[in-house]
């Protein structure tokens, strides 16, 4: 029961890694033989039940946990060497599939498991230190077919072997570790088969498609925003790193910034924001930024002051004073060159436009 447990921990554990899967039920038969022991290998039934985890590693890389019953012999016509073997294998495989969007997918796989056994028909010449009972684990392999037939059904179609650590299956040792042949068809119910979506990015393959994004990458454009999110969050262009063409990425002006990634001028004050952000170091969120009364376009195009600033010539005069009101210099300290600075006129009650009053 440990080993059972074990291969259950993988399995859902495994969903941390998942890209888009689809869980699927399944069941099958098939026929089993034994592959030494005996002369005569007949048939036995094989029946196989499986949770399959589709796509739960990789796109090409699948989980599968199963279990069932198979019954291995020896022929009628053999004596001592007769025997009867009901199995009930648990295993853990490894499918990989390389065609994953084909109908009709072929795979190869892997896997690991324990072999519950009771031995119903010990031959004579059994060994005596050979158990009847017990569990033995095996390694498991072989090739495959998938073939989704129906939205929510699919055909699969195994052909592989068995071979176990120990010489028990058939109790009449010959050195050679037991194992089995084994072939089955069976049916899987897939519960999620929901539109593929390769990069788990929230647009399916074809909506990438449509919107000439990459379906291998959740960031197409690399602009720090996944694609899924371009689309139906913030109404951007997975394929365009910057969509207003405003000199920001989008994923900057969406995470940093706060600006509208489709608007090349969020403020409205005539400046792009890339612009604002890089080079005048103004808020592109504010039409005027350092509050001094004049709109950070007019301080940039019109006055070439500080936008960010609200004194540029550092007189103790806010720039919007001084062009609004005093009709002085923003970028002189003392426009009438008189000795004292406009601040300090406006403050003893002279005028910061007349030199001759200074002294």
């Amino acid at each position: 029961m440990k080993v059972v447990s074990v291969l259950v921990v993988l399995l859902f554990a495994s969903a941390c890694f998942a890209q888009r899967p689809t869980f699927a039920i399944g069941a099958g038969y098939g026929a089993a033989f034994g592959v030494n022991e005996s002369i005569e290998h007949p048939l036995g039934g094989n029946l196989r039940f499986s949770l399959l985890y589709l796509r739960g590693l990789s796109p090409v890389i699948s989980l599968e946990l199963g279990g069932g019953h198979a019954t291995l012999s020896s022929g009628e016509h053999e004596t001592i060497n007769k025997y009867e073997t009901s199995i009930t294998p648990l295993d853990i495989r490894f499918r990989y599939s390389p065609m994953r969007e084909a109908q009709w997918s072929p795979y190869v796989f892997g896997g690991l498991g324990i072999a519950l056994f009771d031995v119903t028909t010990v031959p004579q010449n059994k060994d005596p230190k050979a158990d009847t009972s017990g569990g033995n684990l095996f390694a498991t392999g072989g090739v495959g077919l998938f073939h989704t037939f129906l939205p929510h059904w699919a055909l699969d179609i195994t052909l592989g072997a068995s071979t176990t650590l120990e010489d028990d299956l058939n109790p009449v040792h010959d050195d050679h570790s037991d194992g089995w042949w084994f072939a089955t068809i069976g049916v899987h119910y897939l519960f999620n088969t929901g539109p593929e979506d390769t990069d788990d990015d929230g647009l399916s393959d074809a909506e990438e498609s449509k919107y000439r994004s990459d379906r291998n990458d959740p960031d197409s454009d690399d602009d720090g925003i996944n694609d899924g999110d371009e689309v139906y969050k913030y109404k951007t262009s997975p394929h365009t790193f910057d969509c207003d063409a405003d000199g920001i990425s989008d994923g900057q002006e969406i995470l940093v910034l706060n600006t509208d990634p489709r608007n090349i001028d969020t403020d409205g004050d005539t400046l792009p924001d890339g612009e604002e952000f890089k080079t005048y170091n103004s808020n592109p969120l504010n039409k005027d930024t350092d509050a001094d009364g004049l709109p950070d376009n007019d301080e940039v195009i019109k006055y070439h002051t500080k936008p960010f600033a609200i004194d540029s010539d550092g007189d103790s005069l806010s720039d919007g004073n001084e062009i609004l009101k005093y009709r002085t210099n923003p970028l002189a300290k003392d426009t009438d060159k008189g000795g004292v600075a406009d601040g300090d006129e406006v403050s003893r009650g002279t005028n910061p436009m007349n030199a001759s009053d200074d002294k």
